[in-house]
């Protein structure tokens, strides 16, 4: 989503979001438009697909209710955590500001252990716990570092959160029981890998 007060930039994305064709190609399909069209710059395809607008519009009136079940299982997961050596929790922002949880991604404190973040999610999925990498930064890719020269230590915040950052399980669907779980396992390997 891209959100602006300037319409230079909305103007941009408008360009780029459907293989960069311009505005009047849109008229081709009307009665008096132009079965021709024009690709200004190259662009991409960000438009979505009917089915997807479809879905979006009927779970929409169930967003509120997605958003505070989520904001129920974090309290949880920031309750049981909050003890818990080897776990950074997620920080609150410093202004006003709803959170949707869409994803709760602690930092394993790599500092605390004797595994890195990568050997703490395996332990986890062997205990059948799901867990996900949300996300790794950007200038730690290769085609970042090959085009750019980006190295790990030209941005550590980015770098220390990407080295530890791990998505735990949260869904409107998730039961205390399967969260219960996902503590449980989370303890254990933490307690399993203290230093």
């Amino acid at each position: 989503m891209v959100v602006t007060d300037d319409e230079a930039v909305f103007e941009k994305a408008s360009l780029l979001k459907f293989h960069g064709m311009d505005k009047e190609s849109w008229k081709r399909f009307s009665k008096s438009g132009s079965p021709r069209y024009d690709v200004a710059v190259p662009g991409y395809k960000y438009n979505m697909m009917d089915i997807q607008a479809a879905l979006g519009l009927h779970q929409l009136p169930r967003l509120e209710g997605f958003i505070a079940e989520r904001t129920r299982l974090a309290a949880r997961y920031e309750e049981a955590f909050a003890s818990m050596a080897g776990l950074i929790r997620p920080q609150r922002v410093p202004y006003p500001a709803r959170h949707a949880w869409h994803l709760y991604t602690p930092l394993v404190d790599i500092d605390r252990l004797t595994i890195d973040r990568d050997r703490f999610m395996q332990e986890l999925k062997t205990r059948n716990i799901g867990v996900g990498l949300h996300y790794t930064a950007a200038h730690e890719f290769s085609y970042y570092a090959s085009r750019f020269g980006w190295r790990p230590e030209d941005y550590p915040e980015a770098h220390f959160v990407s080295e530890r950052i791990v998505s735990l399980p949260l869904f409107p669907g998730m039961t205390d029981a399967d969260q219960d779980d996902v503590v449980a396992a989370v303890s254990e390997v933490l307690k399993e890998f203290a230093r």
